[in-house]
């Protein structure tokens, strides 16, 4: 009987260790891949706060822009020439945008853009994405017409051959910053085709998303899923190495109600960074806390069903043995001789 409950507890407590084993992993796999994906359900949710945010100013500074568009070509007769724009002391006055500050005026006639009362002729060999005729867009002069040098990267208000451009810098950075408490980061905002049009501390525009990321073996099935959500008009992320760090690559649309294809406003950040953000660190130990209570019921069930099971099988063996003591030395004899030793009856 001690053997026999020897080998169950053997059994039992090995049944425990492998499930333990099991269940760890299951558990270190699970919250890796729960974590990272909560993570980055997170931070696209807080970008998709911003990019709400964004849209709403600069529509509603959009529609200020159209308002005094028509105000100001009313007063040039709606005609567009050097004689007309020079009646016009301070077409800026014009405009009262509620957001942006420290707006400029401009004019179009045909292929040239006149700014500051010089006529430039738009780079058509260089431009031929067309870009820069949206009603809303973020170009430089120096990118878009020929012999200006200009290369700050403005955003463009563009309505019946009025623009209005102002510093996009200037504008974006505190709404990209102070909106949501993102963690250490940097911003960009790109086209649909992934063409970057603004990316933070650094001068990089007009070339492809994907040139600043490391491209490892998954590289292209992870960048056609970012192509995917941007041919669909959709936020998302995506993880990438950033300068041999692990990182996201968030994005959410904006302006997509005001143009056929939308920008997007976006952030790189490091998932070591991430991991620091007090909204994050929540949702993860949630997560956290709520396997770890689901494995260890499960491990308690298990135990408690093992040890049921164990008691079962030792009461049946103890019952087994007890009958084999009834049969074979509780009855009175098992057979009959006679005087000479022959049998002349037994049991069956």
């Amino acid at each position: 009987m001690k053997k026999v409950k020897t080998r169950l507890l053997i059994m039992m407590f090995g049944v425990i260790i492998i499930s333990f084993l099991i269940f760890g992993g299951a558990y270190f796999y699970l919250s890796n891949n729960f974590i990272k994906r909560q993570a980055g359900n997170t931070f696209v949710n807080m970008a998709s706060v911003v990019a709400t945010e964004v849209n709403a100013e600069v529509v509603g500074d959009y529609t200020l822009f159209k308002e005094g568009t028509d105000n100001l070509l009313h007063d040039m007769d709606d005609t567009i020439s050097d004689e007309k724009i020079a009646s016009i002391a301070n077409p800026e006055s014009y405009f009262n945008l509620k957001y942006a500050k420290d707006y400029k005026v401009g004019f179009i006639t045909g292929n040239d853009y006149i700014i500051d009362n010089i006529h430039y002729q738009v780079d058509l060999e260089n431009n031929k994405q067309d870009n820069y005729l949206h009603e809303i867009a973020i170009y430089k002069f120096s990118n878009l017409l020929v012999s200006n040098t200009d290369t700050t990267s403005y955003l463009f208000y563009r309505y019946r051959d009025v623009v209005l451009y102002f510093d996009a810098v200037n504008f974006f950075t505190p709404l990209m910053k102070t909106t949501v408490e993102m963690p250490t980061s940097r911003y960009y905002i790109m086209e649909a085709n992934a063409n970057i049009l603004l990316y933070e501390g650094s001068d990089i525009t007009n070339r492809k998303i994907y040139s600043v990321l490391t491209q490892d073996t998954n590289f292209n099935y992870k960048m056609q899923n970012v192509t995917n959500d941007l041919d669909e008009k959709k936020s998302g992320y995506g993880m990438f190495d950033i300068d041999g760090v692990s990182s996201f690559l968030i994005y959410s649309p904006v302006f997509d109600d005001a143009l056929d294809k939308p920008l997007y406003i976006g952030y790189m950040l490091k998932y070591t960074d991430a991991a620091e953000n007090s909204e994050y660190k929540a949702s993860v130990d949630y997560l956290k806390y709520t396997l770890i209570v689901i494995f260890v019921a499960i491990l308690i069930i298990l135990s408690v069903t093992l040890y049921v099971a164990a008691r079962r099988y030792t009461k049946r063996e103890q019952d087994f043995n007890l009958s084999k003591l009834s049969q074979f030395y509780i009855k009175p004899y098992a057979c009959k001789i006679n005087k000479h030793g022959d049998i002349i009856s037994q049991n069956k």
